[in-house]
């Protein structure tokens, strides 16, 4: 809706046409004495109650009803002055407007100002005492309005410039007005790449977005002459306010012992008071982030967690600074070896659910970290829950040292989880990685070795066995007589596994339902595969005493590896023989084969069943070649 001045006569509208010839409008003050003396100065009678008119919430004034020096400038926008009343009279602002109707006669009726001046009357015209000064006058005011004029035309050419630079980056346009260093440009660009000139505008009480509010702050930071300059623009608040609290966290880091932490946490109780502008509890919260790590661990520690306490209710506005608490406290705990605490310090961040887009290697680290700190507590299925997550953004992670850490925390998640084998298959894939250091791709073809040796007897753990006795490698590490022995299908008796055992890690010494460890259960079915070898059928009571273990344990052994195809063979429970079948592996790789080309036949057929065309053209294609 557009409104009107409220002066009696005055048809001046609050249009964009108006603004642009100069005219600025302004709502009667809330405070009672000064909007006293609009009223009065207005002088205006309410017609229905013959009484003194009461302004509404929506009146207001135009600039014509003021002095010029009534205004304060700011580039291209101007307010009034504090105390500043309408004085400049009707009489003067109806020059030049024609009227009709009533408000014509309504003026007219209106008695004129006495802007005479008294003439000394004696008996001839010439014998005044004192010249006449109207003309002197007259070129004042005519001299004062072509000011006036001068500097709405400067406003309007300001405004006229500022709108076409609205699609303009708000960078680009500190860059023309050669604000900013090269260092300074290469900083905002990197942290503000999308970010578009936005103009504000002064008429309404328009909020800016928070990556606006930041940039600025980002400004202040780089320098307060940028930020004056963009503060007449935006807005923000005056720098003098971020300089009295920055000087107020100074002197509470300086402070120690229980002073320092009281003036801490009134510091925090004070930036997250809802009073407080974003921009500056935001800004301000980040520096305090920063300062904390330089205090003693245990004061620290009590400071992030009474500031995450009093943010919770507002976490949504200060995400970014709850990460940087998150990361820091986490550290101090990783420090004390609290794994669990860590890990659930972590897992608060808001990656996914909250309204900050972070980018993929942060989300990625903060996975890796979060399964490590699992691991270390013993706690496999957590670790796994946030490996996955992991695996999901690993791909379109293009740094090398975070796809080095995932593969790593991958294969100890699968160690924890004794998958042996695909553990083996990771640990060595990491042992040939050249951006890896020497000796961690010798600790992990090491590992490698001891999943090797654990994992279930069959053929994978065959392949395994072969590929890591080839590596010449294997030769430098202590587990590599076990290797030789497994590889060439060797008895192993349990005197012979003492000092291998002791070099396993606490989670591969674990027991499993039967009583038995994982490296007696690998080594039992390793002796069970090479007897296969060895003889065409035995006993079950031979076969215990081969093994070292009971015979029903042996039988029972015998018929789960049987069953799982890791073994050939069939048990005669009735005379309690174990018969072994030997089957050439060229038959069975035949096979394999076979089965993979009907496949790949199946695949081509239904292709050119859905798009024959492009089956016709690559069979063109490929008998042309």
């Amino acid at each position: 809706m557009t409104r009107s001045c409220s002066a009696v006569g005055c048809s001046t509208r609050d249009t964009v046409l108006s603004r642009e010839r100069g005219l600025s409008f302004h709502q009667f003050p809330t405070d009672t004495i000064q909007r006293s003396k609009w009223i009065r100065a207005v002088n205006r009678v309410d017609p229905r109650s013959k009484k003194i008119w009461i302004p509404g919430p929506g009146a207001i004034l135009c600039s014509k009803h003021f002095q010029e020096s009534d205004f304060e400038s700011y580039g291209i926008r101007r307010k009034l002055k504090k105390g500043a009343v309408p004085s400049v009279s009707l009489y003067k602002v109806l020059q030049g407007v024609h009227l009709k109707g009533k408000a014509r006669q309504k003026i007219l009726k209106q008695p004129l100002p006495d802007n005479s001046q008294e003439i000394a009357t004696e008996d001839h015209n010439y014998s005044l005492k004192r010249p006449l000064t109207i003309g002197a006058e007259k070129l004042a005011e005519v001299q004062q309005m072509l000011q006036v004029s001068k500097k709405r035309l400067v406003s309007v050419k300001n405004y006229r410039m500022i709108k076409k630079r609205k699609g303009l980056r708000l960078i680009d346009a500190l860059v023309e007005e050669k604000l900013l260093s090269e260092e300074t440009e290469c900083l905002l660009r990197a942290q503000f790449s999308d970010f578009k000139w936005e103009l504000y505008n002064w008429r309404e009480t328009a909020e800016y977005s928070t990556e606006m509010k930041q940039f600025a702050c980002t400004l202040y930071l780089c320098s307060s002459k940028v930020y004056d300059y963009v503060r007449k623009i935006l807005k923000l608040p005056h720098s003098s306010i971020l300089r009295t609290y920055r000087q107020i966290l100074e002197k509470a880091i300086q402070l120690s012992g229980a002073e320092q932490l009281e003036a801490l946490k009134a510091f925090v109780e004070a930036m997250v008071n809802e009073n407080v502008s974003l921009v500056i509890s935001r800004q301000l919260l980040t520096d305090f982030c920063t300062h904390l790590p330089n205090l003693p661990d245990s004061t620290a520690k009590e400071i992030y967690h009474f500031t995450l306490e009093k943010i919770q209710p507002r976490v949504i506005s200060f995400e970014e600074q709850v990460a940087s608490i998150r990361q820091h406290l986490a550290s101090i705990y990783e420090k004390e070896e609290d794994w669990r605490n860590a890990a659930q310090v972590l897992v608060g961040i808001p990656l996914e659910t909250g309204q900050k887009q972070y980018n993929v290697d942060y989300k990625l680290e903060t996975y890796l970290k979060i399964a490590r700190l699992y691991l270390e507590d013993d706690d496999p299925v957590q670790a796994e829950a946030y490996i996955n997550r992991a695996s999901l953004l690993q791909n379109e992670s293009t740094n090398e040292q975070l796809q080095i850490h995932y593969k790593v925390c991958y294969a100890r998640v699968l160690d924890y989880r004794r998958k042996f084998i695909e553990a083996a298959q990771r640990y060595n894939e990491l042992s040939y990685k050249t951006i890896v250091h020497e000796s961690e791709r010798l600790e992990a073809l090491k590992h490698a070795l001891h999943c090797t040796i654990l994992a279930s007897a069959g053929q994978q753990r065959s392949r395994m066995l072969a590929t890591l006795f080839k590596d010449e490698r294997c030769q430098q590490l202590a587990a590599y007589g076990i290797l030789e022995k497994m590889y060439l299908d060797r008895i192993i008796r349990g005197n012979q596994l003492q000092e291998f055992a002791a070099m396993l890690m606490p989670h591969q010494k674990a027991t499993t339902a039967d009583g038995s460890s994982i490296l007696d259960r690998a080594v039992i079915e390793h002796n069970l595969l090479s007897a296969s070898k060895l003889y065409n059928n035995i006993t079950f009571e031979e076969l215990g005493a081969l093994l070292e273990i009971p015979a029903a344990k042996a039988e029972k052994i015998a018929s789960q590896m049987i069953t799982e195809g890791r073994m050939n063979g069939f048990i005669d429970q009735i005379d309690g023989i174990v018969h072994f079948e030997t089957r050439e592996a060229l038959p069975t790789w035949d096979k394999q084969i076979q089965s993979l080309c009907f496949q790949v036949n199946n695949l081509l057929e239904k292709i050119s069943q859905t798009a024959p065309e492009w089956t016709a053209q690559a069979m063109e294609a490929q008998m042309a070649q």
